[in-house]
This record gives structure tokens, sequence and C-alpha cells, in this order.
């Protein structure tokens, strides 16, 4: 009888305690699901013609050839989530939506689907088995990746580089450069997004052997130089009035990322500039937010990659004999090269 009792009162707490359920662990878990429902809408492409118009969940459903009845619970979801309108007949994309997420507006987020269902599905679930194993669970490294998966990851990264390189353009004058090198550039995209506005840019993409050949595959036609090496241990020809690491210092252990940046200091010109883009933490290591949330992704995807802070990254340049160290948005640093 005492046992039955004790099951009984325990019973009756753990229902007391969900009707009444921690804010913040349900506010977490419930966010799960407007983020898949937005993946949902963009993989299914919903947002551009509710971008041109109200649909009825029957006529956009038609026009998107799939079953009317299931497509209306997504929509529902995604009105829910605020990413569209419903008037009780028709839906419609909201201002947001409408430019970011429409395929036929110049600032569409292009490659925002396939970056996020990567990241959510095949990287961040693996963060427990990493930590206990000690091991990345979703490693990729561009040295070693198979040639199949490495094509399949540049082209997830392409989209991306591409909008890095184009607000690298609006936010900064490229034009009192000659030459730049991009270090680990991948596809190019980033290159590319700057020839496209400072076309007299000398422009060069550095790379493994192996990555580059992939590289041609985006750069085609355009006058972007590709230098296949490895930038750590390999020896660079040239030297150059701007460099840029995108994404790369993430990737590298404490030590790399020292030796590349004085590495960059010793290709540039007397006066040139280093650009770091990059999960850059503030020295509390608590902000910005998803520079914190992103480091998950570097812990489970590179051995010794992680978001370094702002200090350390100071320390580093000015070590490596960088001078005006500036960070003018919370993913960018800027150190110059005395003249």
């Amino acid at each position: 009888m005492l046992y039955n009792n004790h099951i009984t009162v325990r019973f009756r707490g753990i229902m007391s305690e969900m009707n009444s359920p921690p804010k913040k662990v349900t506010e977490l878990l419930n966010g799960v699901y407007p983020a898949f429902a937005m993946l949902a809408g963009l993989q299914l492409d919903v947002f551009t013609p509710l971008s041109q118009r109200p649909f009825s969940p029957q006529q956009l459903a038609q026009h998107l050839q799939v079953d009317p009845p299931r497509l209306s619970r997504l929509l529902f979801a995604l009105t829910q989530a605020g990413l569209l309108t419903w008037d009780g007949d028709c839906f419609a994309a909201t201002a947001e939506t409408a430019v970011y997420l429409n395929r036929q507006h110049p600032r569409y987020m292009a490659g925002l689907a396939d970056f996020f269902s990567f990241v959510w599905q095949e990287v961040v679930p693996h963060t427990a088995a990493t930590i206990c194993s000690g091991q990345p669970q979703a490693r990729r490294d561009f040295a070693d990746m198979p040639l199949v998966e490495l094509e399949r990851f540049m082209h997830i990264l392409h989209p991306g580089a591409l909008a890095a390189g184009r607000l690298l353009a609006d936010q900064h004058d490229f034009s009192r450069y000659r030459t730049l090198l991009d270090v680990g550039g991948g596809s190019g995209g980033l290159a590319l997004a700057l020839v496209e506005r400072f076309p007299e840019l000398q422009t060069a993409v550095l790379d493994y052997p192996h990555v580059t050949a992939i590289s041609q595959q985006f750069i085609q036609d355009a006058p972007i130089q590709t230098i296949a090496a490895d930038f750590l241990h390999d020896a660079v020809p040239g030297s150059y009035d701007a460099i840029i690491m995108k994404a790369f210092t993430q990737t590298l252990a404490e030590t790399a990322v020292a030796l590349a940046l004085k590495k960059a200091f010793a290709l540039l010109n007397p006066g040139g500039d280093l650009f770091i883009q990059a999960a850059i933490l503030d020295d509390g290591r608590t902000a910005p937010a998803w520079t914190v949330q992103f480091d998950l992704v570097l812990l489970n995807s590179y051995e010794n990659g992680r978001a370094y802070t702002e200090s350390e990254y100071r320390q580093w340049l000015t070590r490596a004999g960088f001078v005006s160290i500036e960070r003018p948005d919370p993913s960018l640093i800027i150190a110059h090269k005395a003249a």
C-alpha cells in the first residue's frame, strides 16, 4: 500500500510539473518545428508563387503538383511561424519572405535550404557522440574528403560564398586594391562576387589541388586565377594588396591559425589588408548568439577547428605584425599591414 501511495504521489507531482512546463525548455523544444516547416517550404518553393499573388491551398497545391490537404497543414504551420499570412481563403508571403525566400527576387537567400538541411540533419545531431568519442562525427576535411562528397559539399557552400562576397563588395571598396588572394576559396564564389563588382581586381583563389579542379566548374570563364596549394605548408606565389580568409581559420587549431596569419602578413604588400570572415566570439564567449550555436557545427566537423574570440585574433594578428585591427562586423576582422 505504501509503495502504491508513493507511486500515486509521484505521478501527481509529474502531472503538476507538466501543467506548468519550464518556459525556456519548452520554447526550445517547440522552436524546432517552425524551423523545419520553413525548410520544407523552401524545399517545395512555396514562397516564390506566394510572393507573386495570394493562393488558396487548392490553387497552390495544383501549382506545385502536391496533395492539397497535406500542403495545407504545412501552410498553416508557416503562418503560425510568421512566415505567411492567411485571410481565411488564401495564403500569401509576408514582406520579409517575399524578398529573402522568393527565388525571383535579387536578394533571395539562395542555398539556404541545402545548407540548413545539411547542418540540421547531418551535422548537429552528432554533438553528443562527438563529445563522447572525442572525434568529430560529421568530419568535413577538404584535404582528404572523397571526391563525390567534396563536390556535393562545395555545391552546398557555393551560394553562401557568393552572398558573402556580395556583402563584402557592398560594404568595402575593393577598387583601391590591385591584387587579391582568396585563401581556402573553395568554389570561388566569394571571388566571383568581387570580380563582378570590381572587374579590374586581379583575383586568385587558393585551395588544395583536388579542390581547385572542382573550382573550375564554378569559375568557368571568369577572370580568376586558381592556385593549387596547401596554404600552410606550400610556397605561395606572388604578393597581394588584399587577402581574404573566409571560413578558413575556424577550421584550424590555434597554432595553425597563428601560422596562417603570419604567412598572410608575409604575402601582403605594404599597406595591404587582411580580411578574416569567420565565426568570431566576443571575449565572454556567450555572444554573438548565432556564433555560439554555430560552434557546435565546427565541433562536429573539424578535428581542431572552433570559433575563436576577438581577443585571440587580435593577439595572433599583433604578433604577426599587423596594425589597425578592426572588427566592423561580428563575423569580420580587418587587419592592416603598415606601408
